[in-house]
């Protein structure tokens, strides 16, 4: 689980996409069963991003770690 990840890195976006992708890989290769998403309520209200921006970046963190 990413916790208050608007806190950690300047690229928001690109860094929660790169650590889904992470994730994603850990789980394919069957190190671990599988992960929440996002531990947070300042990003959500200093809309830091939205639920809709965080579903597209772990979809297309999926994407690339399975194709």
């Amino acid at each position: 689980m990413l916790h208050n990840p608007e806190r950690a890195h300047p690229a928001l976006h690109q860094a929660i996409r790169d650590a889904f992708a992470v994730l994603e890989e850990e789980t394919a290769a069957g190190r671990v069963s599988g992960y929440g998403s996002i531990a947070t309520w300042a990003g959500l209200e200093e809309e830091a991003f939205t639920v809709g921006e965080l579903l597209a970046l772990a979809a297309e963190a999926a994407g690339a770690a399975v194709g």
